[in-house]
């Protein structure tokens, strides 16, 4: 299938994602009280949506272990707290990330002629450290050490996944299995909004673990694609980590996560869009002008 001009496609993409199938989504809203280091407080209240939910979490870092609820560091994951409303808090220190991971493989239903369209928003509220997130893992084994086998660790080269991160200056980086593919950079000091787009090959499904997976990620509307990457043969399952890394004592935030499966865009489906787009702004320019 041709691939569609980048504003183009990712404007389907937006609009499109209304008439999709959501497996998840996480405000990260907990309703119940004004704080929780429970990753996993208030699943039932209205925080969560989709077909995959109610949806628990593994949690983690490479400072404790393994645990489902730490008890030494538990502060590490925390939901809506301090006043930060409908957000999910890691808290990494002194050279440490804490992470969450869904305990769901959510590949569950994409076909051939579709696609799936992941939503976040990471905060890299604090001065050191990053937020990221990671996707297309194939292991769902809980956290271990730095170094052991952890999946969706930016650490690790052993394991099949795609994952990119952010930190307060803007600094965006993406990772294929551990090796860094690409940079960019974004404005500093503000949450940025991704949009992270899997598609397969026209003939087989993004995570079927045989054909060409294409993986485009975008951040905050821009239309131009922050990397492009072709992913063959690797994508057989799909299971999402996500991580906090911390310098000091460093707490990054994560807003909305959304994963959805939307057919592909077809470039005649798009016309009307591509036109009421192209009138919209020059609408607004001219206001500007006058």
């Amino acid at each position: 299938m041709k691939r569609l001009p980048p504003i183009l496609f990712l404007s389907c993409v937006l609009f499109s994602a209304v008439h999709g199938r959501t497996l998840l989504l996480d405000t990260f809203n907990d309703s119940q009280s004004t704080g929780s280091e429970d990753v996993n407080q208030d699943l039932y209240g209205g925080r969560q949506a989709g077909t995959r939910t109610p949806l628990q979490y593994f949690q983690g870092s490479n400072g404790s272990g393994s645990l489902l609820n730490e008890t030494d560091k538990a502060y590490r994951t925390q939901v809506d707290n301090c006043g930060n409303a409908d957000a999910l808090w890691l808290v990494g220190e002194q050279g440490e990330f804490a992470a969450v991971s869904p305990d769901d493989n959510l590949k569950m239903g994409i076909g051939a002629n579709e696609i799936m369209v992941i939503r976040l928003t990471i905060d890299p509220a604090d001065s050191g450290g990053w937020g990221g997130i990671t996707f297309g893992a194939s292991d769902n084994a809980a956290f271990g050490m730095r170094g052991t086998g952890a999946r969706g660790q930016f650490f690790l080269g052993d394991y099949n996944y795609f994952g990119f991160l952010v930190d307060t200056a803007g600094s965006f980086k993406a990772f294929k299995s551990g090796v860094q593919i690409g940079t960019a950079q974004l404005v500093a000091g503000q949450a940025h909004q991704f949009v992270a787009v899997v598609s397969g090959d026209g003939k087989t499904a993004p995570f079927d673990g045989v054909g060409t997976a294409l993986v485009e990620v975008y951040a905050d509307g821009n239309p131009e694609a922050l990397i492009v990457h072709q992913v063959a043969n690797d994508f057989s399952d799909n299971y999402l980590t996500l991580l906090g890394f911390g310098t000091g004592f460093d707490i990054q935030a994560f807003e909305d996560l959304e994963v959805s499966i939307v057919d592909i865009p077809e470039p005649a489906s798009c016309v009307s869009l591509a036109g009421w787009l192209v009138w919209a702004f020059v609408m607004i320019k001219r206001r500007r002008v006058v």
